[in-house]
């Protein structure tokens, strides 16, 4: 499940790249948010949205990303790749 997941997100992130003309290289330790980090507020956004319809379509899971739950921990969920796929496999497996 985990690298369906991880591949989910590597993909909406490519295409979001793609489509806004974005310049980074795409990996596994790509730094999503913060002063590092590839992402602004309004692509990470529009990255979640995109995560979360794929999620509906391709595990058949409505989820919602951008919760209490992710905000209230100690370390951001949405720092890279890896930290991203293990929040969503939380969200997805309930």
């Amino acid at each position: 499940m985990k690298e369906q997941i991880k591949k989910i997100i590597l993909n909406c992130l490519e295409e979001l790249r793609d489509d806004n003309e974005l310049e980074f290289e795409i990996s596994e330790n790509i730094k999503l948010l913060g002063s590092q980090g590839c992402l602004d507020s309004l692509d990470f956004v529009n990255l979640v949205v995109e995560i979360e319809e794929r999620v509906s379509d391709e595990l058949d899971k409505d989820i919602s990303i951008l919760n209490e739950k992710a905000f209230s921990r100690s370390n951001s969920p949405f720092l890279n790749i890896d930290t991203f796929s293990n929040y969503l496999e939380e969200l997805v497996n309930g």
